[in-house]
């Protein structure tokens, strides 16, 4: 018989072959449910990292409607034999498995899965650094090729969004995590990434024009740390300003090398400079002998920062010898005919474009022609 309807009443009438008024009649409701897709939440692979227990697994239907009492369970191995008939299962052993699960009277699905350990996934860190553009953590691991793991970035405990690379470049103080993973086992390690210590390190002249001192000024975006000056690896200052004073040194116009650090906790970062006086003083003598010191009355220094200005030289007598606009070091001890001047000393006038706060609109002096002897 096959059913017209669901459900439906079915009516059987049973009698006797020989005695066609001997007869019975019953009925009973045919109900045809449909077939169940169970939702069953097995992975396909199960896996561990070596030396640690395998998850219980639960294959209890998460159906709505589905009374339970009439599911069964039958968990068994590659060969075939039952080892449980429970819901929950933990495999003992790496291997094939499988889980029927039935709803009586005919549903019925099987699940198949691999239970697997792997070795942790082995990596180094390095030890506590400090954020910046060149920091990079590397959490690429020792023991599997990159194409073989997966990669996860916390900060403080909370995941980097789009952080799935061996390496990360830290760009703010904090806790970094690397997780790496294959399948469900992980290796994690942890390293603390102090503040970026950015340094910059510039060298400017005191407001007292000619003075033979001047500042070296180091600045920072960090907003944290602490500055310390050497010189010869002596400490010799503190703070982000140094004044260097010319006039205490017995080595006359020799170069200097000042290096300052910036340190905050286990972080630092360190600048040096090299600096003459002649970079802040206007020079008053030159010697044009050719050996690259001193051969010009160099004022590179002033147009660096004030810009443009006019130089006009003059002689003892008042005649002037040089003139030169937009200047920077033209001159060398030779007048505007081409011919040298003779050793002595004579007076310049600077003039400013525009005036600034340490020399005004103009400023005057002498400065010493020392002449090579023939």
């Amino acid at each position: 018989y096959t059913n017209t309807s669901n459900p439906e009443t079915v009516f059987v009438r049973v009698e006797k072959a020989t005695e066609p008024t001997c007869f019975a009649i019953v009925d009973f409701d045919l109900v045809v449910n449909p077939a169940v897709n169970f939702d069953i939440n097995i992975p396909s692979v199960v896996s561990v990292c070596d030396g640690d227990p395998f998850p219980e697994l639960d294959a209890t239907p998460q159906n709505p409607n589905i009374d339970l009492n009439f599911v069964s369970y039958s968990w068994a191995d590659a060969q075939g034999n039952v080892l449980s008939t429970n819901p929950l299962y933990m495999p003992m052993a790496e291997g094939n498995y499988s889980v029927t699960i039935a709803l009586e009277p005919c549903d019925a699905t099987t699940i198949g899965f691999v239970a697997v350990r792997y070795e942790q996934p082995m990596f180094d860190l390095g030890g506590d650094t400090c954020a910046g553009p060149d920091t990079i953590l590397d959490a690429t691991p020792d023991n599997y090729a990159i194409d073989d793991v997966s990669f996860v970035w916390l900060l403080d405990g909370e995941q980097i969004s789009g952080a799935d690379q061996a390496t990360y470049n830290p760009t703010t103080a904090g806790t970094y995590t690397a997780i790496v993973s294959v399948g469900d086992c992980a290796g994690e390690q942890m390293v603390i990434v102090g503040p970026e210590l950015d340094l910059m390190v510039t060298e400017e002249c005191l407001p007292d024009a000619g003075s033979l001192k001047q500042t070296l000024v180091a600045t920072t975006n960090s907003n944290v740390g602490s500055f310390q000056w050497r010189e010869n690896g002596e400490l010799v200052g503190t703070g982000p300003n140094y004044i260097i004073d010319w006039g205490m040194q017995s080595g006359g116009n020799d170069p200097r090398t000042f290096t300052v650090t910036l340190s905050e906790d286990d972080c630092s970062n360190s600048k040096s400079i090299t600096v003459t006086q002649f970079n802040c003083v206007i020079p008053q003598g030159i010697s044009p002998n050719g050996d690259d010191l001193n051969d010009c009355f160099d004022l590179e220094f002033i147009a660096d920062r004030f810009g443009a200005f006019s130089v006009d030289i003059y002689n003892r007598y008042g005649a002037n010898v040089f003139s030169q606009d937009n200047y920077i070091n033209e001159f060398c001890g030779v007048d505007q005919n081409g011919s040298d001047l003779v050793t002595g000393t004579y007076y310049y006038v600077i003039k400013f474009a525009e005036s600034n706060e340490e020399y005004g609109e103009m400023v005057s002096g002498w400065v010493y022609v020392n002449q090579p002897t023939n």
